[in-house]
């Protein structure tokens, strides 16, 4: 059984990708990227972070999981306000309305709670 993993976070000069390992008895089975060019949408004072995450739903093969999809939310599920960075989210990936994932996602340095549209790829 296998799992779904954000790995990164990085920001470029017009957008900002995530990306994601699916893992399946500790081998890389496949590598996806969600990419928002919405590069004010997330506060951070560290624009490239390695992520330390804890599946709490996702899916468990990779037949589940689309390789495209340009209509891709990102974002966290919090009771904070916006104003106050955390390192720990709670962030939900959205694909076609549908399917919802979600992770406990550990931040090298603390962001925002943020919403992000986005595109979701296979690399």
């Amino acid at each position: 059984m296998g799992e779904l993993i954000p790995i990164d976070m990085l920001f470029g000069s017009d957008s900002i990708e995530f990306e994601f390992d699916f893992m399946d008895n500790g081998v890389q089975q496949a590598f996806f990227k969600y990419q928002t060019f919405d590069v004010n949408g997330i506060f951070t004072s560290n624009q490239s972070q390695n992520l330390q995450a804890t599946v709490v739903t996702g899916p468990s093969t990779l037949g589940e999981i689309p390789t495209r999809v340009t209509d891709a939310v990102l974002q966290t599920v919090s009771d904070a306000p916006e104003t106050i960075p955390m390192p720990d989210q709670r962030v939900q990936l959205i694909l076609n309305g549908i399917l919802v994932w979600e992770w406990q996602v550990h931040f090298e340095a603390p962001v925002s709670t943020f919403r992000v549209d986005g595109i979701w790829n296979i690399q």
